[in-house]
Parts: structure tokens; C-alpha cells; sequence
């Protein structure tokens, strides 16, 4: 597990528990997320006692830019001719634009940087409970065909979402605090790529396989592979440490023995990942309209441009109005607003090649810097990239989460690679000192 710094004041457990708690959408208060609740309350204290002292970098301008860029799509979708549902969100959804621009400019400083760290202890911590309840959940229903989640949240604390069970190959989808699986894919990615634990890491992998989840398991698996890539070229050139090697993969094989040891175990992993592979075949993806739909996202690139009239070619059709040419050119959810479930082909027919464009540069600049301070970085990004490419994993807390990690690169000493993370706290200092690896 990374080493983070300690809490010490209100707003370090706020941000704490903003990214714990941000992550689990089944928990409401009201008929309101605790992630929409802990926004308000993190941009009140800042507004009450922290805003004096907010002094944003000029490396801030790439995010800025890039939230004109959304404004601008909004204006765009506001002033067109799309019918009015479509119209309705974008008010919102600026708000919520705005919000995620002031949080991220409170932080964007050498002064308040490092309390980011405390957000991303949250989440990472949120990463191993969500795992740990949806292990419950698939071995709830595997012994009583019922729904943990539909039996505490909905039938006890009536949140309405918590009716829906997702299922997948005639079992209940792995979904952690949440109604659907796609919350919980970048979880697995975040938590994977930010431990440093063996033990932790085949936790997370496994986790991913049991899940069922196309999505999870192409992420935390592209993870794995960089990893052992990546690990072994830093062994070769060492003049390639075997040991590690053949220690890294025994204590992998003995774990699985000890797991498949059982035997009721082993029947149910065995049966998920006939489910799974079976997924990944030609035979499903031909059959099965999720995928044929998730596919024509990409292939239909060239059709929607040349339809498209200019302005949303550059800017795009809004905040939240993705969907709106699929509707139009192929009848896709008529009925009602919607997003297209894929990163890329979300941000892009969202905000334009213009905005696209921004956003991924952007995201590669920090990819690259990220690299060269961490390993770990370059690894979280690719596995939440590869996720992106299948589904739209990139969603209010991740993005606040993205956001943070890139205010970290941002000030991590000019590319000086840290020690896990680690930071110190400086007491009386009110800062953290960075400490560089050797």
C-alpha cells in the first residue's frame, strides 16, 4: 500500500472522506449522492477560509482552456436546433463544470498541492472496499440468488437506484457500493496501479476477474502487462534480476493453489471465467447488441463528421449530448437524453474535435511528466485510457480524481520521481516535504 501522509486538519479528513464516500453513489442523503453533498461542503469551507490564499499557477491554463472549451459546447447545444431535453441538462452540467474548475484551481498551487494527496487516499482506500463488498455481493447471491445491495439499500433505505440488479451471463454483475459495474472498473485500475504490494496487486487482479466486466478486466489486465513489461526491461538492464522474476510469478502460483485448494471455490471461478471468455469471443460480440452498439461508436466516426454541420464538428453538441447524432442517424435511445458509453467518442461528439483535442493532449503531457516522477503514473493512466476505449469511466469522481493526480505531477520537483509517494509532514509548517529517491 502507497505511505500517505496523516490527516491533521478538518479539510484533509474532508477531502479524505470526499474521495472515500465521493465513490459510492448507492449511499444518498435526500435523493443526493454523498459525492454531491461532500462538493458543496468542500467549495463551502474553501469559500470561508481558504479562498484568500488561492493564487493559481499559469500551468493551470491547459484545464481552463479546456473548461471555455466545454462552456462554449454548452452555448452551442443551447442555441441550435436540438429539441429541448437535450437543452435542459447543459445548465447543470455547467454548474458542475464550474465546480470541478474551482476545486481544481484551490489546489493548483505550491501552497495547497499537496492536500490533494488526502482525496487520493480516499479513493484508493474506496478501491479495496468497493473490491471487498463485491466479493460479498457475488457470494450473497451464488448461495441465495438475492442482491445485497437491493436488500440493505433498497428494501431497507429505499434508495430507488439500488432496485436495479445489473446481471451478466445469468449472474449478478460485481458493482461494489453502486448500481453498475462501469463504477467500479476504475476503481480496480486505481487500486491495482497505486499499490505496491504483491499480495494487493493479485488482489485487485483477481477482483477484476470475478467481476465479469469486459471493461475492468481489459484495464487492470493492460496494467499487469505494463508492468511486466516495464519491470522487466528495468531488470534487463540491471543484467536482469531472475530471482525476482521467479519469485514474483511463484508467489503467484502458490496463491492459486491455495485458492483452487477449495473446492467450492474453484467451481464458481472456474464457471466465471468460462462466463468471461466467452465474452471475449467472436461468436458473443457478433450476438450480443451491447457490443455491436459499444463498436459502431467508433466505426461511425466518419459518418457523424460528414453529417455533422460545423459548429459541432469544432465545438461539439454539449455538455451531456453525446448521444444526440446516434438518435438521429440510427434511432438509438430515442426516448430520452443520453451519453455515449465510451470515453473517447464521448468527449468527442461532447465537445468537439476542438475540445477532444485539448483534453487528450493535455492528458498525454501529464501522462509523459507522470512517467518520468512515478512509474505508477504512466501505469494508472494507460489502465484508465484502455477502460475509456470500451466505456465511460471517466465520471465525476474520477475526474476530480485525474485532476488531483495531475496537480501532483504538476509540482512533483521537475519530474524528480518520489519514494511511493510518500510525504512528510513538516509540523508547524502546514506543508508536506517531497523526498526524492535515490
Amino acid at each position: 500500500m502507497l505511505d500517505f501522509p496523516k490527516t491533521k486538519t478538518t479539510e484533509d479528513r474532508l477531502l479524505f472522506f470526499f474521495g472515500l464516500l465521493g465513490t459510492m453513489p448507492i449511499l444518498q442523503i435526500f435523493g443526493l449522492t454523498v459525492f454531491t453533498w461532500m462538493t458543496l461542503v468542500l467549495i463551502g469551507y474553501n469559500l470561508l477560509f481558504r479562498l484568500k490564499i488561492v493564487q493559481p499557477s499559469n500551468k493551470s491554463t491547459p484545464y481552463i482552456i479546456f473548461t471555455l472549451l466545454t462552456l462554449i459546447s454548452a452555448a452551442v447545444c443551447i442555441t441550435s436546433d436540438l429539441p429541448e431535453m437535450w437543452k435542459k441538462i447543459q445548465l447543470t452540467s455547467v454548474v458542475w463544470r464550474l465546480c470541478y474548475l474551482f476545486l481544481f484551481l484551490i489546489y493548483f498551487c505550491k501552497a495547497r498541492f499537496d492536500k490533494t494527496l488526502f482525496y487520493i487516499k480516499g479513493v484508493y482506500y474506496a478501491s479495496i472496499i468497493h473490491s471487498i463488498w463485491g466479493c460479498i455481493q457475488v457470494l450473497v447471491y451464488e448461495a441465495t440468488g438475492q442482491s445485497v445491495n437491493r436488500l440493505i439499500f433498497f428494501d431497507m433505505f429505499h434508495v430507488e437506484a439500488a432496485e436495479y440488479v445489473q446481471m451478466r451471463g445469468g449472474s449478478i454483475a460485481m458493482t461494489g457500493f453502486c448500481w453498475n459495474a462501469g463504477n467500479i472498473a476504475p476503481l480496480l485500475v486505481i487500486g491495482y496501479a497505486m499499490s505496491k504490494s504483491l499480495l494487493l496487486k493479485i488482489f485487485f487482479l483477481m477482483i477484476s476477474v470475478l467481476s465479469g466486466s469486459r471493461t475492468a478486466i481489459t484495464g487492470v489486465v493492460a496494467c499487469f502487462v505494463l508492468e511486466v513489461f516495464l519491470y522487466l526491461l528495468r531488470q534487463y538492464k540491471d543484467r536482469i534480476k531472475l530471482i525476482h522474476i521467479v519469485g514474483f510469478f511463484g508467489a503467484l502460483g502458490f496463491l492459486m493453489m491455495v485458492i483452487l485448494a477449495n473446492g467450492n471455490i474453484t467451481q464458481m471461478i472456474i464457471a466465471r471465467c468460462q462466463e468471461i471468455l466467452s465474452t471475449f469471443s467472436s461468436s458473443y460480440l457478433n450476438t450480443q447488441s451491447s457490443s455491436r452498439l459499444h463498436a459502431r461508436y467508433w466505426t461511425s466516426i466518419p459518418l457523424i463528421t460528414e453529417w455533422n454541420k460545423p459548429v459541432h464538428n469544432l465545438f461539439g453538441y454539449g455538455l451531456g449530448a453525446s448521444g444526440y447524432p446516434f438518435t438521429q442517424l440510427f434511432g438509438q435511445y430515442t426516448d430520452g437524453v443520453w451519453v455515449v458509453e465510451c470515453d473517447f467518442i464521448n468527449d468527442l461528439w461532447s465537445f468537439g474535435y476542438v475540445g477532444f483535442m485539448t483534453w487528450y493532449l493535455w492528458y498525454a503531457y501529464n501522462m509523459i511528466k507522470g512517467s518520468k516522477v512515478n512509474k505508477r503514473f504512466f501505469i494508472l493512466f494507460a489502465g484508465l485510457l484502455v477502460e475509456g476505449a470500451s466505456y465511460n469511466v471517466t465520471f465525476n469522481w474520477c475526474l476530480i480524481f485525474l485532476l488531483f493526480v495531475f496537480i501532483n505531477i504538476e509540482y512533483s520537483n521537475d519530474f524528480l520521481r518520489l519514494r511511493s509517494l510518500r510525504s512528510y509532514y513538516l509540523k508547524g509548517k502546514g506543508k508536506y516535504e517531497i523526498i526524492r529517491d535515490n
